[in-house]
């Protein structure tokens, strides 16, 4: 298993712009996008802090990236995504527990 990765920025993209063609830019980023490249960035750099904790900060990565789908997921209509990731940790627990 591995961390979640982030899509890196493509080459030539500003964080406030769209991607560059020919050394001018295109348009403003929108609100979601700029977003979304926010989120992506910061993914990356959170990934790189974790990486010397090993499978611990690993773990605790796609725990919390669990915990923002699941919330997401139900905020988009979906009420059995908690309960999902509930029988999930539930097996895991049954599997690793004492």
């Amino acid at each position: 298993m591995t961390a979640p990765t982030a899509v890196p920025a493509p080459a030539g993209t500003a964080p406030d712009h769209q991607p560059t063609t020919g050394g001018t830019v295109n348009r403003p980023m929108t609100k979601e996008e700029r977003r979304a490249y926010n989120q992506r960035r910061h993914a990356e750099e959170r990934q790189a802090l974790v990486a010397d904790r090993g499978p611990q900060g690993l773990a605790e990565l796609w725990w919390d990236q669990a915990r923002k789908i699941a919330r997401e997921r139900v905020a988009n209509g979906d009420e059995q995504a908690w309960a999902d990731l509930a029988l999930w940790l539930s097996n895991y627990c049954d599997r690793y527990g004492a």
